[in-house]
């Protein structure tokens, strides 16, 4: 199957028309129980200043999903993330028109930001604003892994632990890492449900996983996750620095030091203290620490 994700450029564009009828508006209000009488009443609304009856707004609004979802950017699409204005009433038989442009896409995380604009058949803009989609990744069928046989090969194995590896580079990494015959210690922060796919990937071809919750800005955290792993799987050959804090779409006139300060918390004092806790571990095995693995730098 084509991963559509890679055939998205910056500046692409989509669009389609769609006409506002009777039956729209009824269903509408069957479905969420919105039968506000702006809507719904023809004398009530007349008396307003709209002079008649309005589209319920989310009703126009909801064409933002069938662009995300079936055109831009299309099928394995999750819609998450909506900024929007009313700028203007949608009238029964109005045509509108929904237009998407994407405006960035980010490669590591599959995130795609569109300026979405909808006008009626006047190219009056009705509504605009701007969308965050996550465009999903078809997991593939993964070959089964004989990890006794690379164990057997290449010496025991022990743990390595990845910070931020519940998605993007950080679960790639622990994939590849598990095919290599070492156990995995997923570390996650918020998404467990995302930490969990990981393990049961690595599970799926014979790895070895498990997922601990910890914040690594927090020393005692992080502690008790090595103790865990070690608990789990042994000794452990390695860490991987791979947690950032989450990156949010701002112009630098909206940002302050805090977001700035959060960033340095996470990837410098976290790495930090991960590399603090491996340390003692590296030592108590009486190993050459120059001879275990220790990436400061990563990004999920």
């Amino acid at each position: 199957m084509i991963d559509m994700f890679e055939e998205i450029v910056v500046g692409q564009t989509d669009e389609f028309k769609h006409k506002i009828t009777e039956k729209d508006i009824n269903v509408f209000c069957e479905l969420t129980g919105d039968d506000n009488p702006l809507h719904m009443n023809s004398e009530y609304a007349a008396e307003t200043n709209f002079k008649g009856r309005v589209v319920h707004g989310m009703l126009s609004a909801s064409f933002i999903s069938t662009m995300v979802g079936t055109r831009l950017p299309g099928k394995g699409s999750l819609w998450y993330e909506q900024h929007i204005k009313f700028l203007a009433p949608v009238r029964i038989g109005d045509e509108i028109r929904i237009w998407a442009k994407v405006i960035h896409k980010s490669k590591s995380q599959r995130i795609i930001v569109l300026n979405t604009i909808i006008y009626n058949q006047l190219e009056k803009v009705v509504i605009e604003g701007e969308a965050k989609v996550k465009v999903l990744e078809i997991r593939k069928q993964e070959k089964k892994v004989d990890v006794k046989k690379l164990n057997d090969l290449d010496g025991s194995k022990g743990a390595i632990i990845i910070s931020g590896a519940s998605r993007g580079i950080g679960a790639a990494t622990a994939i590849n890492l598990a095919r290599k015959g070492y156990a995995i210690i997923v570390n996650y922060r918020n998404s467990e449900s995302s930490a969990l796919d990981v393990v049961r990937s690595i599970k799926d071809f014979g790895g070895r996983a498990l997922h601990i919750k910890a914040d690594v800005t927090n020393k005692e955290e992080v502690d008790d996750m090595f103790s865990s792993a070690c608990n789990e799987f042994g000794a452990i050959d390695g860490v991987v620095n791979n947690s950032s804090a989450a990156i949010t779409y701002k112009s630098f006139e909206e940002m302050s030091w805090d977001d700035m300060q959060l960033h340095i918390d996470v990837q410098i004092k976290g790495s930090f203290n991960i590399c603090k806790a491996a340390l003692p571990h590296f030592l108590k095995n009486k190993t050459d620490v120059s001879q275990r693995k220790v990436l400061l730098y990563g990004h999920d």
